[in-house]
């Protein structure tokens, strides 16, 4: 399936729980989208931002002015959802034409661990009865094959590059000034990892 959007991606959703590196990655997101020209908001990081707690980022672009860091109902062209049930959990965000982009990685809440309530069932089949532009990643998978868990958030940044119109060439400059000089090479390779991923549906 091809996912070729019907328009350049400007309005961002960043979703997953505490810990998972939401606020490098919207950073990162928001750097690329500064030094490739546009004017950008970025909002501050909602909910529960302790490790574990749901949290949600929101990184908008326009060649002129965005006038507002908040993205309205039905606004995001992109989902991009660290883990699986914060992608069902936030997926009302994204346009009826755009993308949820999710890690299938799965992060039981305290009281599913304690058997109060179960995960949730089928999330791929449910995203996809809203949208019909589902890429589902296994961002952990690849980052152990690279070596280093702590990159699966640099997967999903690179998959979602593939979907933008900037050279990847910026992605890995800002991507490079964000993270200590050791873990560079880890995580350029994690972005390529990323872009490849969506590159075969996109």
């Amino acid at each position: 399936m091809s996912f070729r959007l019907k328009r350049p991606v400007r309005d961002i959703a960043v979703v997953g729980v505490g810990g998972q590196g939401i606020i490098l990655a919207t950073d990162v997101i928001a750097t690329v989208f500064l030094e490739a020209g546009y004017d950008v908001k970025k909002s501050e990081v909602h909910g529960m931002a302790q490790r574990g707690g749901s949290v949600q980022s929101h990184v908008r672009r326009h060649p002129e002015r965005v006038y507002s860091p908040l993205i309205a109902e039905r606004g995001a062209d992109v989902l991009v959802s660290f883990e699986a049930m914060e992608a069902l959990r936030y997926a009302s965000i994204v346009a009826d034409d755009g993308l949820i982009l999710y890690n299938t990685l799965k992060i039981p809440t305290s009281a599913m661990s304690t058997g109060q309530s179960p995960y949730p069932r089928d999330i791929d089949e449910r995203l996809k009865q809203g949208s019909p532009k589902v890429l589902s990643v296994d961002a952990l998978r690849l980052a152990q094959d690279l070596g280093n868990l702590r990159v699966a958030n640099t997967v999903l940044v690179g998959a979602l590059s593939q979907f933008i119109d900037i050279p990847q060439s910026l992605w890995g400059d800002v991507l490079s000034a964000r993270v200590p000089k050791a873990a560079v090479e880890v995580n350029l390779r994690a972005l390529a990892a990323g872009r490849e991923i969506a590159a075969e549906v996109f």
